[in-house]
């Protein structure tokens, strides 16, 4: 069954090495930058997870705007 998804997702997704200083060393962990505008709810975010298929996702929903001498602060 399909997802039809009727606004389309501008959240940022990455995958980083967690837990370590060196490239491919440590801990795969998915990091999923939120749009605060959007609501997710717990079945749609446990649903992004799984499609990483990595043991760690953080979800991170910027409280601030950002400029060169203030940078940006998140929920975690």
């Amino acid at each position: 069954m399909a997802m039809i998804m009727k606004k389309p997702m501008n959240e940022l997704l990455k995958q980083v090495d967690a837990f370590t200083e060196s490239a491919l060393k440590g801990n795969p962990a998915a990091v999923c930058f939120l749009e605060k505008e959007h609501e997710r709810n717990d079945s749609w975010l446990q649903s992004l997870a799984a499609e990483f298929h990595l043991l760690m996702t953080c979800f991170l929903i910027s409280i601030t705007g950002s400029d060169l001498l203030n940078p940006p602060c998140f929920f975690l």
